[in-house]
C-alpha cells in the first residue's frame, strides 16, 4: 500500500518506463516469481514490482475502463468483497479448482456492482457538499499541552 502511495506521489506513472507498459511488467512480475528462487529479500521486490505492475496497468489503457464500466466506479466493492468472498471459498476448501478462480472473479464484480447501484451511488447523490475545510478551527499543540 505505502509502495503504491509512494509511486503515486512521485507520479511514476508519468514515467517512460511505466506509462503504457502494463504487459511488460505484468511478464516482468510473473517471470521473476516463477524462475528467481526464493531467497530473504524476494517477497520485498517481488511486492515492489508488484506495486509498478498495478500502477502501469491502471495508466497502459486507461479508457478501456471507462468503456467497460461506463462511470460506474466499483473499485470500493471490489476491495470491500473480495476478502468476504474469498475467505467463503477458502472456509469450503474449494481453492483446489481454477472454476471457482473465476467464481471469486465474478462473484466479486456482481456484488460490486450491486453494491455501486443500490449502496455507494445512492448515498453519494444525496451528499450535497464535501466537508469545507476552511472553517475547521485548529488548537495549537501548545494549547493541548497546558491543559
Amino acid at each position: 500500500f505505502l509502495t503504491g502511495v509512494s509511486l503515486q506521489r512521485l507520479k511514476a506513472h508519468q514515467s517512460g518506463l511505466i506509462y503504457g507498459k502494463g504487459l511488460y511488467w505484468a511478464a516482468a512480475y510473473l517471470l521473476f516469481n516463477y524462475i528467481v528462487p526464493d531467497f530473504s529479500a524476494k517477497f520485498l521486490a517481488s511486492s515492489l514490482i508488484l506495486a509498478i505492475t498495478t500502477i502501469s496497468l491502471a495508466y497502459t489503457l486507461p479508457h478501456v475502463s471507462h468503456r467497460l464500466l461506463n462511470g460506474t466506479d466499483i473499485s470500493y466493492g471490489v476491495y470491500i468483497y473480495h476478502g468476504i468472498i474469498l475467505n467463503i471459498l477458502v472456509q469450503f476448501n474449494y481453492l483446489n479448482n481454477v472454476y471457482y478462480l473465476f467464481m471469486l472473479f465474478i462473484a466479486t464484480y456482481v456484488m460490486a456492482f450491486l453494491s455501486w447501484t443500490f449502496i455507494e451511488k445512492p448515498i453519494l447523490r444525496r451528499k450535497r457538499k464535501t466537508i469545507n475545510t476552511e472553517n475547521i478551527q485548529t488548537i495549537p499543540i501548545k494549547s493541548l499541552a497546558a491543559e
